[in-house]
């Protein structure tokens, strides 16, 4: 033991002569010890180590050589075929105190790095008190083995002097590479036609083998197996060893290196790609000549990012970011919008809804008017008083047979994206048949519904942000598409899907109805139909919204909104 040690220990008793106040204290019946190396030869004994236990804390390491009997220094190396013990001076924190059995006995027990260990009492004073763990080794291995040898020379080059500086990727720490012989570098020789080549003036030439010498070293506290395997630039190689008294192996390497070729002209490849990079090697010799990064392109929905150097595909496809609800509705059915690209998804039947006599079955998913009206059940038939009327709505089917039509005009309205509008004809006041011109010869067809559905909201191109969310807006309306509204997909202070950079470079949009015959296609245009390419668009988007009824096609091209898409 120490001296600070054993004086440490006189202070301690003295104190203890001193009145003990009483308090309470939480007995600790367990120590757990955490991160002490094994002793290994020709190192130092290691003192880092903690308690995972609360209430105690390290106070000191020491080491005891048990076969030398002694104590031994913090900087003094660990000898082969010793065994030693870790004392560990373990210290309660105010409040806790380890469990006893009596005044010498402790009851607490403890581990080192899961490993049972020995505790036993060492000196304690009022509210606090310390232990000492022990554990003892068993005796340290002579050597750690070396059973791997990996060498990466620089390989001979017609043209170019020998390389002395040889890199060692050896898995062991245990390997130096000394100077010993004549025309020795670092440990490294080369040979041609079995003769040493000096270390300066000379060339590699072609048509010849050369081969490379490396004698190695074993470090202290290291040695060679009885048969490493040795690898000259991943080549086997031939390893012979020699023992020395006191040293753990010195071991020569070599390979010969086949018969350099004559340099010849590279012919450039094409270029060659990889998900990260693209290249160019020799067509002839196949040499790696060149390689760098990627560069532009950019990955949409659908395409990866192409390369612009090589052409190569490199950055995946981002894929769709569909609509949270069907803003796509068609008679055919509904699907979703990309957010990003405007496409379309896979189309869906609409579903549910019960059609009438008057209206059409209403998708119970999308909203969307879909299919036909049932047709209306014919009353009694007409007489020269009485109209034909139907027995469910009450519509007149047929006027009476002497009724001479009074015709009033319904001026038709255009539908806006949230208000239904209203097809224009003309309806007899006495028999409320309708007709689509004013001298009554061109009756509805029946089954046409008069009133117009609601547009739907469009897509605008841009999205529009603030300093938490980015959306969409109608592009008629102006109004805020709620679906749309997500949080910033924030990546090194720039939303990944709308580009915003902190600054409101879009104002938030205008909430209010602009005048729907300013905003919508006239009655009598006739549109193209919509497109059906669910990968692709070019140009534009289309929101068809619901149009109750089977009227003309300029009542269905009242009800189509034209939007250009945003382009990549």
């Amino acid at each position: 033991m120490n001296r600070k040690l054993a004086y440490f220990l006189i202070f301690l008793l003295l104190l203890t002569l001193l009145p003990t106040p009483v308090s309470a204290q939480t007995t600790i019946d367990h120590i757990s010890l955490v991160g002490l190396d094994y002793p290994v030869f020709g190192d130092t004994p290691d003192t880092t180590v903690s308690a995972v236990t609360s209430g105690c804390r390290i106070h000191s390491v020491d080491w005891y050589d048990e076969t030398a009997e002694r104590f031994i220094e913090s900087n003094e190396l660990l000898d082969d075929g010793h065994r030693y013990t870790a004392i560990i001076w373990v210290e309660a924190e105010d409040g806790y105190d380890f469990s006893c059995i009596n005044d010498y006995t402790v009851d607490t027990t403890a581990t080192v790095d899961g490993i049972g260990a020995n505790v036993y009492k060492a000196y304690e004073y009022k509210a606090w008190a310390m232990v000492e763990v022990r554990l003892t080794f068993p005796a340290v291995p002579t050597n750690a083995w070396i059973h791997t040898v990996d060498l990466h020379p620089q390989a001979p080059e017609v043209g170019k002097s020998p390389e002395y500086n040889t890199i060692s990727r050896n898995p062991y720490k245990g390997i130096t590479l000394p100077g010993r012989e004549e025309n020795t570098l670092y440990g490294v020789a080369w040979m041609k036609d079995g003769q040493l080549m000096p270390t300066s003036g000379q060339v590699f030439e072609a048509g010849v083998s050369y081969t490379y010498v490396a004698t190695i070293v074993a470090n202290y506290g290291y040695a060679f197996s009885f048969d490493p395997t040795c690898t000259v630039r991943e080549y086997a190689a031939d390893g012979d060893i020699f023992w020395i008294e006191g040293v753990g192996g010195v071991m020569q390497v070599e390979y010969t290196f086949p018969p350099l070729e004559e340099p010849h002209t590279h012919t450039v490849s094409e270029w060659r790609f990889t998900q990260v990079y693209h290249y160019q090697v020799c067509t002839t010799c196949g040499e790696f000549l060149f390689s760098e990064d990627h560069v532009g392109g950019t990955a949409t929905c659908t395409e990866p990012a192409i390369c612009t150097v090589c052409g190569g595909a490199y950055v995946e496809a981002q894929g769709h970011r569909w609509s949270p609800t069907f803003l796509y509705k068609v008679e055919e059915g509904h699907g979703w919008i990309c957010a990003d690209c405007h496409g379309i998804s896979e189309l869906y039947p609409h579903k549910g809804g019960t059609a009438t006599c008057t209206q059409k079955a209403i998708c119970t998913e999308c909203g969307y008017s879909y299919g036909k009206t049932k047709p209306h059940t014919p009353g009694a038939e007409a007489t020269e008083t009485e109209p034909q009327r139907c027995t469910v709505c009450n519509t007149i089917l047929t006027p009476a047979k002497n009724h001479t039509h009074k015709l009033t005009e319904v001026k038709a309205v255009a539908p806006t994206c949230t208000e239904p509008g209203i097809l224009g004809h003309f309806i007899c006041d006495g028999c409320a048949v309708r007709f689509l011109d004013k001298d009554g010869k061109n009756p509805l067809p029946d089954g046409t519904a008069t009133e117009l559905a609601p547009l739907g909201h469009g897509l605008s191109e841009t999205w529009y942000t603030d300093g938490q969310f980015h959306w969409r807006v109608c592009p008629v309306c102006n109004v805020v598409l709620e679906e749309t509204k997500m949080l910033h997909d924030m990546a090194d202070g720039v939303c990944l899907t709308c580009g915003y950079d902190g600054k409101n470079t879009n104002p938030t949009p205008p909430t209010t109805t602009p005048d729907p015959t300013e905003t919508t296609p006239d009655a009598t245009e006739t549109t193209e139909a919509p497109p059906r390419d669910n990968q692709k668009m070019s140009g534009r988007i289309w929101i068809p919204a619901v149009v109750g009824g089977t009227a003309t096609a300029g009542a269905a091209a009242a009800a189509t909104i034209i939007l250009r898409r945003r382009r990549a």
